[in-house]
């Protein structure tokens, strides 16, 4: 009986192996699928989880849900292939990698929570969990995007980018698939698969001699197999924007190879006549073209430059990235011309261009006249359609007054007329010196908004996202910034007695110098926050994580609470 057993435990392993090299050698199925629907049959793959449910597999592992035993919080769980990370070297890349992306606190990046190593001893990355629906689910099930929901989505995607950029991070697998819209439709970045750390000496997940990612949304540089920068992941950027827009990929084909040498092509005319078909605006479309030029130094140079011209397009003004280097690749056709035939027209051009010079100073004078700071809004006819505040999360107006023009004008005219402004979207805008006390700005997005010299007295911005925002030398008394996002935020002098920032994230910011008393700070995350010559008189940071902070105040700690505060590790 006992050899009957041994037989049929042989037959099975020989069975079970055979399937494994199947999956390998035909590219049917990952691998780390047979073997988790063997071990989730008797235990749990990731130690400390349970209630395992796949909910998407790519080329470089399968992606889980499952419940933490702690506290049965759902996460996100990726388990890598084997082959991807097989060895001590790539092994402690990967750990690199993860640390680095584990740093980083972005509301438009999943946060990873912990790494390890399956029961099987394979890789894997424990992540947030976001509940909603990814842009391709969006293209499927709702169809194109409209362009300013495409260029607000983008947007965040460029913050996200931005942050992963400063910890010296490229994505390089950025796709529709990968970006997700939650609940409350703030875009976030969900899977890190082939991310690398751009002054790694090796690459963790290529090294067995693959070239990973998706072709569609591959920069030329990453087809060819060269080395990638910042500018490859703008690449990507411009091929989801164009998809949104169009429902149709930039570089359709029928296989992988096909995408692969449309990359490669030099030629991007195709791609003018789709995005005027759907409607694209001409500005917007200069955005892309610029993303998909095929040389890296033809793109946007970096993120940040993507997103100022995205929102010079949002705002109505001229784009300053765009049309940079728009005729540097006709050189080569002007020497081809004939010198000798417009010789003689010389003079005509001179003079030509001589008006056109004279326009351009006209022009700049009357531009410098509307933005001088005594010029009044009211008689301000650049734009003559009115500002539209709109809800950041359905995008539907919010308020809009016939007479303003500008959105500080408008944000001031919704004030008096006590207009319910939560959930605006108000990022990046020019809001300067404005008497704003008692406003309703919850979960608002001021992110990059300038604030500087504004009254916000009793201010409700509860859950707002203040991302770079300028609140320098604003008086924030008694306002209300609880459970906000005010990572690197300047709140250099502002005074802010009394006010609440209870939960929020002020990771970077500058309170250098401002006027802090009796404010409340509970539950705050202060890593790396400038606290110098601050007044903390009677400050609450309880329980707060002051990781890093640089503390040099004109009160002392002695005046301030620190129950329970966590990495109370000033730089006194």
């Amino acid at each position: 009986m006992g050899n009957d057993d041994d037989k049929e435990l042989q037959s099975d392993q020989n069975k079970f192996k055979q399937k494994q090299e199947e999956h390998v050698n035909l590219k049917i199925s990952d691998p780390v699928q047979t073997s988790l629907k063997i071990a989730t049959e008797c235990a749990a793959p990731v130690q400390g989880f349970h209630d395992f449910e796949q909910l998407a597999e790519g080329a470089t592992g399968v992606v889980y849900s499952a419940k933490s035993d702690e506290d049965e919080s759902k996460v996100a769980i990726k388990i890598y292939k084997r082959e991807l990370i097989s060895d001590s070297d790539s092994a402690k890349r990967f750990e690199r990698e993860v640390k680095a992306l584990g740093q980083i606190n972005h509301p438009n990046i999943a946060q990873i929570i912990t790494s390890g190593q399956t029961t099987s001893g394979q890789a894997y990355i424990v992540m947030e969990l976001v509940d909603g629906a990814s842009i391709r689910t969006l293209l499927e099930t709702e169809g194109v995007f409209e362009p300013i929901r495409a260029v607000k989505v983008t947007r965040e995607i460029c913050r996200a980018l931005e942050a992963l950029h400063a910890q010296e991070i490229v994505h390089r697998d950025l796709k529709p698939n990968n970006i997700i819209l939650d609940s409350n439709n703030i875009a976030k970045i969900v899977d890190f698969g082939i991310a690398k750390l751009l002054n790694s000496s090796g690459d963790t997940i290529t090294q067995y001699g693959s070239i990973l990612g998706t072709p569609a949304y591959m920069s030329p540089e990453q087809c060819l197999g060269q080395r990638v920068d910042e500018r490859s992941d703008v690449y990507s950027v411009g091929c989801t924007l164009f998809e949104m827009l169009t429902g149709m990929k930039a570089f359709e084909s029928q296989t992988a190879m096909e995408a692969l040498a449309k990359q490669i092509d030099e030629d991007r005319s195709h791609l003018e006549k789709p995005l005027a078909a759907a409607g694209a605006p001409k500005d917007l479309r200069a955005i892309i073209l610029k993303c998909l030029q095929r040389e890296p130094d033809g793109r946007y140079k970096n993120v940040a430059e993507l997103s100022h011209d995205l929102g010079a397009f949002q705002l109505g003004h001229p784009l300053t990235f765009a049309h940079k280097n728009k005729s540097a690749g006709s050189v080569h056709d002007f020497k081809k011309l004939n010198l000798e035939k417009i010789r003689p027209y010389w003079q005509i051009i001179a003079c030509c261009a001589a008006f056109l010079l004279a326009a351009s100073v006209i022009r700049f004078n009357l531009e410098s006249l509307k933005q001088d700071h005594s010029y009044s809004p009211e008689v301000n006819h650049r734009n003559e359609t009115p500002f539209v505040i709109r809800n950041r999360k359905t995008l539907e107006p919010l308020y809009s007054d016939p007479k303003c023009f500008t959105p500080k004008d408008t944000l001031v005219s919704a004030l008096k007329r006590h207009a319910d402004l939560q959930y605006a979207d108000l990022s990046g805008r020019e809001l300067s010196n404005c008497n704003l006390d008692g406003i309703n700005l919850a979960n608002a997005d001021l992110s990059r908004a300038n604030l500087s010299y504004s009254s916000l007295q009793n201010a409700d911005l509860h859950g707002a996202f203040l991302r770079y925002t300028n609140f320098e030398q604003a008086n924030l008394r008694r306002a209300d910034l609880s459970a906000s996002i005010l990572d690197g935020a300047n709140l250099r002098q502002a005074s802010a007695r009394y006010a609440s920032f209870m939960g929020a994230d002020l990771s970077r910011a500058d309170l250098s110098d401002g006027n802090f008393q009796e404010t409340n700070f509970r539950n705050s995350n202060m890593y790396v926050t400038q606290l110098r010559g601050a007044t903390l008189m009677g400050a609450d940071f309880s329980y707060a994580d002051c990781n890093y902070t640089h503390w040099k105040s004109r009160s002392s700690p002695a005046e301030s609470k620190f129950e329970g505060t966590k990495n109370l590790n000033f730089n006194l």
